[in-house]
């Protein structure tokens, strides 16, 4: 039983040092994109300082008035939604 547990006590870390080995080199080699590299801003976002200028022109509708086209969920159900299938 001593033995088995040496041997497992090796061949983890032996496991872990493989599989960190093996990333290290699909980063490398370009096949997964590197998660640790810092998001650098393009040139174009850092140098520009204007803010980008948004359309103010639509207008809250009320969704409880008619006009709106939206249905208020608070009023009273005077029809039963299954009374038009049949």
């Amino acid at each position: 039983m001593n033995d088995q547990r040496g041997l497992i006590a090796l061949v983890i870390p032996l496991i872990l040092v493989a599989a960190t080995l093996i990333g290290v080199f699909i980063i490398w080699l370009g096949i997964v994109k590197n998660p640790l590299t810092p998001v650098v801003p393009t040139q174009q976002t850092a140098t520009s300082k204007t803010t980008p200028q948004v359309s103010q022109s639509s207008q809250y509708q009320n969704p409880f008035e008619a006009s709106s086209g939206s249905s208020n969920p608070f009023d009273n159900q005077s029809q039963n939604p299954f009374d038009n299938l049949k």
